[in-house]
């Protein structure tokens, strides 16, 4: 089996002292020194808890707090796991133009994408709050960005669509999507908006979209069969230093994040097709270890005799490459060592 170090996403030093400056700026206090700031977190993930597909309140100040010292950094580090997964299977490997982002917020794709060292030409960002486009626009490296308030994006063949937790907010996938070749979707990694993001993604094979990720194959999505599973991916991350200074008073954890996504494009998908995805994580059952996995529209997991094996740690989300097909007995495939993992 391939020994592979798996990543950890955290903020570039700047990013973070750049984060601490606006915030002593906006409220007159570092964040590690302000004693509102772990009740301000708590209030906006209880807001976000109690109002799933309400409008972000950035009209608060306490909102305001949480969003610039937690959930912009925690949103970068998961859409930077995003990209990253992205670049694995080769989706940036057509030369977009433009990147259009519609509900752009404080602009925690753009910045990720800066931190992941991915550049585009023009930039339009759709945002309904003055306040969240100033926080964007204070925190940008670029000149090539335009703002707007509202507005239907027109497309152009090389645009790149995304939607950044953004699309919780509508109940049904609005029409003019459908215009644009190359879209992402990430949404809160909720079982309700990752069931719903699931069912959606046959609204878009039936456009005759190809699944880029993080799917591996083009059929019915096998999760949908249980009524409780939900396709994320878990990233591993390094949380800025000021978070680690007020975790002690925080009622919520600092936590491995979790995103659900879906990146489609008419073009079709250049991925290796016998690439095995692991959707859950390990079940440990008497005798035998499990591990959800998908590949095709068949519900199927690895499995491992606890006795006679070793039990590989597979993060969810990972990637696989079998070196052959395994013995399969019911919904069950025999791995043992015949995989590597896929880079």
């Amino acid at each position: 089996m391939e020994e592979i170090e798996f990543p950890t996403y955290k903020l570039s030093l700047d990013l973070v002292e750049k984060i601490r400056s606006r915030y002593k700026e906006k409220f007159s206090v570092y964040p590690e020194q302000d004693d509102t700031l772990s009740s301000s977190i708590e209030w906006a993930s209880d807001f976000y808890i109690k109002n799933p597909s309400a409008q972000s309140p950035w009209e608060k100040e306490a909102f305001q707090k949480a969003y610039l010292c937690y959930y912009l950094p925690k949103n970068i580090l998961r859409l930077k796991g995003v990209i990253s997964r992205l670049q694995q299977v080769g989706f940036f490997a057509f030369n977009f133009e433009r990147l259009v982002e519609w509900g752009s917020g404080n602009g925690a794709f753009d910045l990720a994408l800066q931190e992941s060292s991915f550049s585009f030409s023009k930039k339009l960002f759709i945002e309904r709050s003055e306040s969240a486009i100033k926080e964007h626009q204070y925190f940008s490296t670029e000149d090539v960005s335009v703002w707007q308030k509202e507005g239907k994006p027109e497309s152009a063949g090389k645009d790149f669509l995304i939607f950044s937790y953004s699309l919780t907010e509508l109940d049904t996938l609005p029409q003019w999507i459908f215009n644009f070749s190359n879209i992402l979707i990430v949404e809160p990694s909720t079982q309700q908006d990752g069931r719903r993001l699931m069912a959606w993604r046959d609204n878009f094979l039936e456009k005759e979209y190809h699944i880029w990720a993080p799917c591996t194959h083009q059929g019915s999505c096998p999760l949908l069969e249980s009524k409780t599973d939900w396709c994320h991916d878990n990233y591993s991350v390094e949380y800025p230093p000021y978070l680690d200074a007020i975790k002690s008073k925080l009622k919520l954890s600092l936590n491995r994040p979790a995103t659900s996504y879906l990146a489609l494009s008419k073009r079709p998908n250049s991925t290796s097709p016998d690439l095995v995805r692991v959707v859950g994580n390990t079940l440990k059952e008497r005798g035998k270890t499990k591990q959800l996995i998908c590949r095709s529209s068949e519900r199927e997991f690895f499995s491992w005799f606890n006795k006679r094996e070793e039990v590989p740690e597979i993060p969810r989300g990972s990637l696989i490459e079998l070196l052959e097909e395994p013995l399969k007995k019911s919904n069950e495939l025999r791995l043992g060592k015949n995989f590597k993992y896929f880079s």
